[in-house]
């Protein structure tokens, strides 16, 4: 008799509970099932990508110049890539100074105090965000394999490089190869001779 009576609750419970689960979002290999449960679509892929390509200029025209690349959208946000001074395990610089790519913790060139010189290079495009961030990974892999006052070893040249290697994947055209050749011919001698007292030419 009491399975009788409970027998009619369970049931409708026990449906319930079923579609529940079914619709619940479970993890899965691609995370499609969370995404669409909660109404987001995924940007990694198929969804190509239009970034803006500047130059920072931090302390233009000091003794501490550094130049930045910046990779996306300075007002929502962008990778700023550089290339550093490289410390031992202790901290302290080594007795050659070598630098190595890093990617900055600011994200917009507003953060700096003061605020760096810009000069806008142009367009990068991708295929989706996997893309990008992909290929900011290879920059950041780029080895800076000759000290800083030596040609290639500085900030400017890590640059250079950097947009080479967009240029041979396809991301940016050649007016952004030409725009930042422009400021690197025009300024590198005297950046060179102040920060790093060497006697480089572009």
């Amino acid at each position: 008799m009491l399975f009788r009576t409970i027998t009619p609750i369970l049931v409708p419970l026990l449906c319930f509970w079923t579609s529940g689960v079914t619709a619940s979002p479970l993890p899965t290999a691609d995370g499609s099932a969370a995404s669409r449960f909660f109404g987001r679509t995924e940007n990694l892929v198929g969804k190509p990508i239009e970034a803006n390509l500047a130059l920072g200029i931090i302390s233009a025209g000091q003794k501490y110049e550094h130049w930045l690349l910046a990779i996306g959208n300075d007002q929502a946000g962008s990778e700023l890539l550089s290339a550093v001074v490289k410390f031992d395990k202790h901290g302290n610089t080594l007795p050659v100074e070598y630098l190595i790519a890093r990617k900055s913790n600011h994200q917009k060139f507003a953060d700096y105090n003061p605020a760096p010189e810009v000069v806008q290079l142009g367009k990068a495009s991708f295929k989706d965000e996997k893309e990008k961030e992909n290929v900011v990974k290879d920059i950041l892999a780029i080895e800076i394999d000759v000290p800083s006052n030596q040609k290639g070893g500085n900030c400017m040249d890590f640059i250079k490089s950097a947009i080479k290697l967009m240029k041979d994947k396809g991301n940016v055209d050649e007016s952004v190869v030409g725009n930042y050749d422009d400021v690197y011919k025009k300024r590198y001698h005297d950046v060179a001779k102040k920060v790093f007292d060497a006697d480089l030419q572009p």
